[in-house]
């Protein structure tokens, strides 16, 4: 067509950012934005066996290295009724002395902690768990376990499943095992 006007379109394509990349830690991803604005709040439940303790501290100091991290060390006392009596499992100084424990560890590797302590009844841990998720600004959850069998995907164990299913929040499950 000799003569015709070319058309200019008006349509500007959208610009769009990239997003940022995730940071790989084992087998579990984190968004880097997070680190920017605040840090992460991370709960992490410990117990009396010292081990699997060290191991949830080692995993969030290798978290605290790719990004700002504040980490809430909680225990749960559980407790069981016997004649309408309650019985603690452990003893205040015993909770105390975890707690302490798990404190001075993180105040060495200067991630900034303060510990919790709550009583639940035999068999409620994971909710315990669960309700100080829900009473205290909690935005991630790092737990331990123990793979006593071979389907993992189906048996995460009870414990980890009612934390599961009363948390809004993502759940980081380390392998107590490896």
């Amino acid at each position: 067509m000799a003569g015709a006007r070319p058309t200019t379109s008006r349509f500007k394509p959208p610009t769009v950012e990239a997003p940022t990349p995730p940071c790989q830690l084992g087998e579990a991803y984190c968004d880097t934005s997070i680190a920017e604005d605040k840090p992460l709040r991370l709960l992490i439940p410990v117990g009396s066996a010292a081990t699997d303790s060290t191991k949830l501290f080692w995993a969030t100091a290798r978290l605290a290295n790719r990004m700002a991290v504040q980490v809430v060390v909680l225990h749960c006392r559980e407790w069981e009724l016997a004649n309408r009596v309650k019985y603690f499992r452990d003893t205040i100084e015993e909770a105390n002395a975890i707690i302490a424990n798990a404190l001075s560890w993180f105040d060495a590797l200067h991630i900034p902690a303060h510990g919790l302590l709550r009583d639940v009844e035999r068999g409620f841990v994971g909710i315990g768990i669960a309700d100080t998720c829900g009473e205290y600004p909690i935005d991630s959850i790092m737990v331990g376990l123990h793979r006593r069998r071979r389907t993992l995907h189906r048996h995460l164990g009870p414990t980890i499943a009612q934390i599961e299913r009363r948390v809004d929040c993502p759940v980081i499950i380390i392998n107590l095992d490896a």
